[in-house]
């Protein structure tokens, strides 16, 4: 089975993969915005929206790291959350700090984090590696949270 996502950035540059977790975030936080009418300071200030932020930047790390680069990224905001993939070129499966063989490496807390703020998570094998899924609630929705902190 080849990577085919359900989502994809809404971007002219969707077929492209972000090349850093900065990168990344950028897209989601434009997404975000024009989803919901709100300027990028104002989507930082929402705890809901530094969580989806902050998953974006654990998921395309662990690509990087582990997975040999972010093979293919979507993205696809809704009215009550946001669905994000990420491909790699790993057919290893994530793991936590107490999966690790050697306890003494670095990482490991990046995929907990992953888990305890997602909805949702799924990881997909695929014949040129995985697909890391996950569906983030918008708790509480943005264009609330922002009008009572503006």
């Amino acid at each position: 089975m080849h990577r085919h996502f359900r989502h994809h950035s809404g971007s002219p540059d969707r077929h492209s993969p972000p090349g850093t977790p900065a990168e990344a975030r950028a897209r989601v936080k434009r997404l975000l915005a024009l989803r919901f009418g709100a300027n990028g300071r104002q989507l930082t200030r929402d705890p809901g929206v530094a969580d989806i932020l902050l998953v974006t930047s654990e998921l395309c790390s662990n690509a990087l790291t582990h997975g040999g680069g972010i093979a293919a990224f979507g993205v696809h905001v809704e009215e009550d959350g946001v669905a994000l993939e990420v491909a790699d070129h790993s057919f290893q499966l994530p793991a936590t700090r107490a999966d690790a063989a050697d306890a003494m490496a670095p990482g490991g807390y990046g995929w907990k984090l992953v888990e305890r703020l997602s909805g949702d998570v799924s990881v997909m094998l695929c014949s040129d590696g995985k697909v890391v899924s996950v569906w983030m609630p918008l708790r509480p929705h943005p264009k609330h949270t922002l009008a009572a902190t503006a």
